[in-house]
């Protein structure tokens, strides 16, 4: 664990913008509920959360004032009449609790003040939505700058309860608004093309949330600066193969499959006609940190990052139903739309402009049975509707049988195309090469002049290892010079451990022990649905510690896990709606391109945001695990 890091953190959370909290109620990542926010935390117990005052008496007062408050709605809240005549009573309400609020505004958030929050958010569901902005301020507010009210505004005793006599529950508020707007989005969804296509063959709109996450615009901004200091980062590793090698030097010997990527890496070098400019596409997934109040990368991806285009559609969707005529949520502006999908365009034309040739094609590189198909031919169509450039899809298997590598000038060209690009959206797993015709086809493709999305040291890099090697501030300071862009990497940076003897293992063993829900093992190479969590952490850590099998977990790094503020969130999968706390992970998407020398050129892209419930670890959307979402920026 690298002590740079817990500094960066500290530094960051003196800094921070969010006002202070003073909140009585037991919230902790930590099961001890015993850690002290310092750096000795995170050493010894593997956790960083600030310790809570908790005073009973002053809580049961706080609570029964809290529960005294929420009886007010009762008095202005007609709770036996339709939803379409509820907003009549809004304004009224406004005028009940608004100058109460003003006078509140700039303290921070209490049990008193949480309770007057709660009732706004209660409005907003039972009132449908269609507030005045002051009213929606006050929901922002809370969300947004007290984030570590989170915790108690979406506890089991508010969600599930009724608020008052005769009043619903908040969640079956939410179901009833929803189920009415249920139609509306399935019919947006597939006029959209926002769809997946299942194991069986038949078609569903892939799953999506009915109401945006919100996000400050500082924190985007400051997320979109560390994407660019990726760009200079990855840039100058790419020009380090030697380096790269290295690092992987004791990996290889213990994973088949970094073994043939370096084979790979060291063929194509041979080549004399090797394409030596790079396009690289990136997705860096962040959660926030509920103690630390940061944005914490999860991973980056570098290879076959999906999702970008249809998750422009969810932004397309909630778009439409933010119209005035059905509008669901207020306040703010959604984020930018076809951001993602003008990336990849812009990035694949440029490209294929710095190849030369007029004709040539864009190869996919896909699986034989490819599920997540409606993504990709998002950009094959617009790609030939912006660029006239033309598509072809093609598996590693029949690229090693069709292609023509012209030993004169390094070009490939398949049935009679030449091919100005490969992109990959398959091969970063070992079941993706079940013969050696797999591997020769990705020696063809590396060897040639074509561009490749990615190339094999980018593909290296994205391994996980090299989030636990860049964590290291030493290694870090080899490519990034400036202070500022370390300190800003640095505090997106989760804490990572390796296994790298058998007396380190102990040691970790002793730390997890402590805190087993808090960590997660993670496979050091690319490939979701492999990760290790919790109490199966420690017990596989424990096994190969009595059986003497140490030197198998070194094909794993420990990440510390990243504790999210839960929200409450609205679904729609398959048709039905669902109502269930969640946390929202945030992935932004950029592009950049690089000769053999230095960055040629940048663009970002937008972004894609995956809701899932609080109990899901692997949240995938096209495995049905989780919801895509959209972001509103306030």
């Amino acid at each position: 664990m690298e002590e740079g890091i817990l500094e960066a953190h500290l530094t960051a959370v003196e800094k921070r913008s969010y006002p202070p909290l003073k909140v009585d109620y037991k919230s902790s990542c930590c099961e001890s509920n015993a850690c002290c926010g310092t750096v000795q935390s995170l050493k010894t117990k593997g956790c960083f959360c600030y310790p809570l005052s908790i005073n009973g008496s002053e809580y049961g007062a706080e609570r029964k004032a809290f529960v005294n408050s929420l009886a007010k709605l009762k008095e202005i809240a007609p709770w036996n009449l339709p939803i379409g005549e509820r907003k009549k009573f809004s304004r009224t309400f406004q005028k009940k609790i608004m100058s109460d609020f003003e006078q509140k505004l700039q303290e921070p958030p209490t049990m008193s003040n949480l309770s007057l929050y709660f009732l706004c958010k209660m409005a907003q569901v039972a009132f449908t939505f269609e507030l005045e902005a002051p009213l929606q301020r006050i929901v922002d507010i809370f969300e947004l700058q007290f984030p570590r009210a989170a915790r108690f505004i979406v506890s089991d005793d508010f969600l599930d309860s009724p608020l008052a006599a005769g009043a619903p529950t908040i969640l079956e508020l939410y179901r009833e608004w929803y189920e009415g707007l249920k139609q509306l989005m399935i019919d947006a969804a597939f006029s959209n093309g926002f769809m997946m296509r299942l194991q069986d063959g038949r078609h569903e709109h892939a799953p999506l949330t009915m109401i945006p996450q919100r996000i400050r615009q500082e924190d985007v901004e400051s997320l979109r600066k560390v994407q660019q200091i990726w760009h200079r980062l990855l840039t100058e590793m790419v020009h380090s193969p030697q380096y790269i090698k290295d690092k992987l030097a004791e990996l290889r010997k213990a994973d088949d499959f970094v073994n043939n990527l370096l084979l790979l890496l060291e063929e194509a070098e041979r080549s004399p006609h090797r394409q030596r400019s790079n396009l690289c596409i990136i997705r860096n997934d962040y959660l926030f940190d509920g103690c630390l109040l940061l944005w914490k990368q999860v991973e980056i991806n570098l290879f076959a990052p999906s999702f970008g285009c249809l998750a422009d559609k969810t932004h397309t969707i909630h778009k439409y139903l933010l119209n005035p005529s059905h509008k669901s949520v207020e306040g703010g502006q959604l984020g930018p739309i076809d951001a993602t999908r003008d990336m990849f365009i812009d990035s694949f034309t440029k490209v294929h402009q710095m190849y030369g040739s007029q004709d040539a094609v864009v190869v996919f590189v896909v699986d034989e049975k490819e599920w997540n198909v409606f993504d990709q031919r998002c950009v094959e169509l617009d790609l030939l509707k912006s660029s006239g450039i033309h598509s072809v899809r093609k598996t590693l298997a029949e690229i090693a049988e069709n292609a023509v590598f012209n030993e004169n000038d390094g070009s490939i060209t398949i049935d009679g195309l030449e091919v100005a690009l490969f992109y990959y959206r398959t091969g970063y797993t070992p079941k993706h090469y079940p013969t050696q015709v797999q591997w020769k086809a990705r020696t063809l493709i590396e060897s040639s002049r074509a561009f490749k999305l990615p190339c094999v040291e980018f593909q290296l890099l994205n391994l996980k290892y090299f989030q636990l090697v860049l964590s290291k501030e030493k290694e870090l300071r080899r490519f990034v010079e400036e202070e500022d862009d370390i300190r800003r990497l640095q505090e997106t940076f989760a804490l990572f451990w390796s296994f790298e003897s058998e007396e380190e293992t102990k040691e970790i063993y002793e730390i997890v022990k402590k805190n087993p829900r808090g960590f997660v093992l993670k496979p050091q190479r690319e490939g979701g649905g492999n990760n290790v969590y919790d109490k199966a952490a420690l017990k596989q850590i424990e096994d190969a510690i009595q059986n003497g099998t140490t030197e198998s977990l070194k094909e794993y790094i420990l990440m510390k896990r990243i504790e999210s503020n839960p929200r409450l969130s609205v679904g729609l999968a398959r048709g039905e709606v669902s109502v269930f706390k969640s946390i929202s992970e945030i992935s932004l998407f950029s592009a950049f391109t690089c000769d053999d020398t230095k960055l040629i050129s940048e663009r970002q892209g937008g972004y894609m945001v995956r809701t899932k419930p609080i109990e899901v670890d692997e949240g995938g959307i096209s495995a049905g695990r989780a919801f895509s979402d959209s972001l509103i920026v306030i």
